[in-house]
């Protein structure tokens, strides 16, 4: 059996059978630390907290929202959140971006209306179901052909759009409760991200045209690991790299 050899923060080395996970060497080295850490490191990368480790020689380091790389899985991971709530409600809400950005994150959507202060309570309603349940959170890596024809399958057409500018012959969804979505960045592995956030008033960036634009105003959603959030709608903000 392939073996993993881990160099933790305090210099530690300990070695575990192929398939372990920086989540499951927490547990079992400080787990105490569990609510605070929100993403691992590896040799010097951002890695998801419940991928396996490749095997061989890795040095291990555990990052809290403190860290700019863990902050971004948080808000990553929020977006999505917001995704599935919106896909839920609204079916035939067509999805563009939702990275974090600088200090919050957005996320446009293609939708035939906009939404009204009604729609928007019921989102806010959703996110809190999804955070309550709290789905596991599945990474998926699938060869580009594969990817091309599950989003065809979804109607993402703008997502089609993303997949032909990303590198490489395989591309990662990650998975929660049946919502899927095209991304290309870490993300923290449980929903008590949203514990207590709110959709404000002024959540925008949901478009109402035929299609997302890169100066389109969009909501944004500054969450903090106790829940709290910050939200404003700036007048416009610039795209970032594909979610």
């Amino acid at each position: 059996m392939a073996k993993v050899t881990v160099r933790l923060p305090d210099g530690e080395e300990r070695q575990y059978e192929a398939g372990i996970t920086p989540l499951q060497i927490l547990r079992e080295w400080r787990p105490e630390l569990e609510a605070e850490v929100l993403l691992a490191e590896v040799n010097g990368t951002p890695f998801d907290l419940f991928r396996p480790l490749p095997e061989g020689e890795v040095t291990l380091r555990f990052l809290t929202f403190n860290d700019p790389p863990a902050r971004d899985a948080y808000r990553h991971t929020t977006a999505h959140i917001l995704a599935q709530a919106v896909k839920e409600l609204f079916p035939e809400a067509k999805l563009a971006i939702g990275p974090p950005i600088e200090d919050g994150f957005y996320y446009d959507f293609d939708v035939p209306r906009p939404f009204t202060p009604e729609d928007l309570e019921r989102i806010e309603a959703k996110m809190r179901e999804i955070v309550a349940a709290d789905y596991r959170l599945e990474r998926l890596e699938l060869p580009k052909d594969e990817a091309r024809k599950l989003l065809e399958q979804m109607g993402e057409t703008y997502k089609l759009e993303i997949l032909d500018g990303l590198p490489g012959e395989t591309v990662s969804f990650y998975r929660q409760d049946g919502f899927i979505d095209l991304v290309q960045r870490t993300a923290h592995p449980q929903h008590r991200t949203g514990e207590g956030a709110e959709v404000a008033e002024h959540l925008r960036g949901l478009l109402a045209g035929r299609r997302a634009q890169p100066d389109a105003p969009a909501h944004l959603r500054h969450l903090l690991p106790d829940g709290r959030a910050i939200a404003r709608a700036p007048e416009a903000v610039g795209r970032s790299p594909a979610a």
